[in-house]
């Protein structure tokens, strides 16, 4: 009985670890120009190692992403976009809906 116990806790306390996070917004150009057809990553960072987590939208006709991905704790999150017009990056804050607008630089 005890093990099950144990088990149960072990287990929420995995799936509570990683929450849903939401990141949407607009790519803007340096003239503040909405851009279309930006590819737009979610990275993230482990000390002073960056990785991509893996999740990628591409911008609409009004410069629109929308990604969602499961956050882990520990990590720092990152929304990161760069095309021929320039790049741009953000901070995210993790298990939360975020309105993250990108200005091309």
């Amino acid at each position: 009985m005890k093990s099950k116990l144990i088990i149960i806790i072990l287990a929420l306390s995995i799936f509570s670890s990683c929450k849903k996070t939401d990141v949407s917004g607009v790519v803007y150009s340096k003239h503040n120009v909405p851009v279309s057809g930006v590819e737009v990553k979610v990275y993230y960072s482990i000390g002073s190692a960056k990785e991509p987590e893996g999740s990628v939208s591409i911008t609409d006709g009004g410069g629109h992403y929308n990604l969602t991905f499961k956050s882990k704790s520990g990590r720092a999150y990152t929304v990161r976009c760069e095309c021929d017009s320039g790049k741009a990056w953000e901070p995210v804050n993790e298990k939360l809906a975020n309105s993250i607008d990108l200005h091309l630089n």
